[in-house]
């Protein structure tokens, strides 16, 4: 299981000065208060915050349809950054954990958080503790939205990354939705992989990991011997035994902040 939410740094919905009266206080804790208030980046710190939620909910909702987004009840907590936490010229990534108010799924409490921030967008990704990053596909696009949708451009980019991944043509695999939630089809065959679409303002974003197996096809020809013991016919379970994947290892597992027509933004 796993979430996803991109904030667009520079759309007017960001800005302070848009908000309505206690905001803040309605939907940030105290303590995320104060550390917003003393962060160097505040702006990106406020809006890794909500999109920390954002993402938890998603991730929540998907194991406990009952789940109620409850913002300052989703408290989450980020490490200081450091220079070993930038990911190229002018971004970085913050990490940090969310406990949720109760325990989802199979005994899910806790959850990792990686925020991907640069001056334009913040993108943040949810895991269960313990889960393997390197086994995360993670993709974020700049798009113009007066001319593309956000929608289309997300599925696109995601079935793009995924097919690469994989080790298939792009053109095998789909997206569909049971419900509210989107799926990953491959041959028109629905996979175990776990797959969170989000957009905002100028910019779409993904992120897809491995999920408990079914029967039938599961993961595609290539994905069940990429991500060994991530998932089992037990259902999900998370890796603790040996290194961790970092989050540029492997997999690509961290946003590469291009436009979605392939270049650089």
């Amino acid at each position: 299981m796993l979430g996803n939410d991109v904030v667009d740094l520079r759309d007017p919905e960001s800005d302070p000065e848009s908000f309505r009266p206690r905001f803040d206080e309605r939907v940030f804790a105290e303590e995320e208060r104060r550390e917003i208030a003393h962060d160097p980046r505040p702006l990106a710190r406020r809006w890794a915050h909500w999109a920390a939620k954002e993402a938890a909910y998603k991730l929540a909702r998907r194991l406990d349809p009952g789940f109620v987004f409850s913002p300052r009840t989703l408290v989450a907590r980020f490490d200081p950054l450091s220079e070993a936490a930038t990911r190229g010229p002018g971004v970085v990534e913050r990490r940090g954990r969310l406990e949720l108010p109760r325990t989802v799924g199979p005994e899910i409490s806790t959850l990792e958080l990686r925020s991907t921030e640069s001056a334009a967008c913040v993108h943040v990704v949810a895991l269960p503790g313990g889960f393997d990053w390197g086994a995360v596909d993670v993709g974020v696009a700049r798009i113009d939205p007066a001319r593309e949708d956000a929608g289309r451009v997300a599925r696109a980019l995601a079935i793009t990354d995924v097919a690469r991944s994989l080790g298939v043509a792009a053109e095998r695999l789909a997206i569909a939705k049971v419900g509210r939630v989107p799926v990953v089809e491959l041959d028109g065959e629905r996979t175990s992989l776990v797959l969170s679409l989000s957009h905002h303002g100028a910019w779409v974003a993904f992120a897809c990991a491995p999920g408990p197996a079914r029967t039938g096809r599961v993961r595609g020809e290539a994905a069940a011997e990429r991500t060994p013991g991530v998932a089992s016919s037990g259902g999900w379970r998370p890796v603790r035994d040996g290194p961790r994947k970092d989050a540029a290892g492997g997999r690509r597992a961290a946003p590469d902040w291009r436009t979605s027509t392939g270049g650089t933004a």
